[in-house]
């Protein structure tokens, strides 16, 4: 079996060294987990479309304990309720007094799995709390982890018994993907070796708030910040769809944490390329499926010109 390969004994580059400690668990998902790394130095939150049992728990599990983070499970259903989520105030006999139960949302990485199923008001508590980073219960603000993230995943809008994010609150969503099929080679792969291997942190809380902190500071070149708002006009024009800002400034963040990961301190514009598609996906709001809306962007952005750094 191989072995975790830690950063400082690594010869390939901080990007290549995770993919490579994550493949242990994850078979063939070499650009979600591209993404979810983006993402996390990023500070952006990442939501998958796709049914049950496609690997999105052990995706997102890897993923925390690579990074050393603690990791929570919160499966939404229509009898799901906000406090079960956020927490609520108990009286403690002991002491007298009310105290607050923390909900499960106190984590670091939060899997919030099935989270179309689960019913509006739930829904708009949970991503309140996620944009704002604290929760108020009772007039009592309660601040969320500092290295706060959600990976939510959510049922194709087709099926049965799914309540449809509005527009307000998928753009709380920095990226969004598919799982996508294994191939007949990689489920040979995944069925030679069924148990998952234990994945230790290859860094610490100390060494995530560094690569935060450098990532923000890779430059990214006026003419890239142009064709940033390229891509963004194109994709307003093509689906006659609203388009904030938000979009462009999660694909500044996530491209300067790409290049990071890639051991550069600037952004080139396949990095842009790469990140776009996956940051408009679910923002366009037209009735298809993200996957289908990851091409659909992605043979957009390739007939926009790409500008030289």
């Amino acid at each position: 079996m191989s072995k975790v390969v830690k950063i400082n004994d690594s010869s390939m580059n901080i990007l290549d060294t995770f993919l490579k400690n994550a493949s242990l668990n994850v078979i063939g998902k070499k650009d979600q987990l591209t993404l979810l790394f983006s993402a996390l130095i990023a500070k952006g939150h990442v939501l998958i479309e796709d049914s049950p049992g496609m690997g999105k728990t052990t995706l997102a599990k890897s993923v925390g304990d690579l990074f050393g983070q603690s990791f929570n499970r919160i499966q939404f259903t229509n009898d799901l309720l906000p406090s079960d989520v956020i927490g609520y105030n108990y009286f403690n006999k002991n002491s007298n007094h009310f105290e607050f139960n923390q909900g499960p949302i106190f984590t670091n990485l939060l899997l919030a799995d099935e989270i179309n199923r689960g019913t509006p008001k739930t829904q708009s508590a949970f991503l309140q709390a996620m944009e704002e980073g604290f929760v108020t219960v009772e007039g009592t603000d309660y601040q969320l982890n500092k290295h706060f993230m959600v990976i939510a995943t959510q049922n194709p809008t087709d099926q049965v018994g799914v309540y449809e994010l509005p527009e307000s609150q998928l753009d709380r969503f920095a990226v969004s993907f598919t799982m996508g099929s294994l191939t007949r080679e990689e489920q040979k792969l995944v069925l030679s070796n069924p148990e998952l291997s234990e994945l230790p942190a290859i860094i610490d809380a100390h060494i995530l708030d560094e690569y935060k902190a450098s990532a923000s500071e890779v430059i990214l070149s006026d003419n890239l910040v142009d064709f940033i708002l390229d891509i963004s006009s194109v994709v307003k024009d093509h689906f006659n769809c609203h388009v904030s800002i938000r979009p462009s400034i999660d694909i500044q963040k996530l491209s300067r944490a790409l290049a990071f990961l890639k051991e550069r301190d600037f952004v080139i514009a396949d990095d842009i390329v790469f990140i776009a598609p996956y940051v408009f996906s679910h923002r366009v709001m037209n009735g298809e499926s993200i996957e289908t809306n990851i091409q659909i962007i992605s043979e957009l952005v390739s007939g926009i010109k790409i500008p030289t750094r």
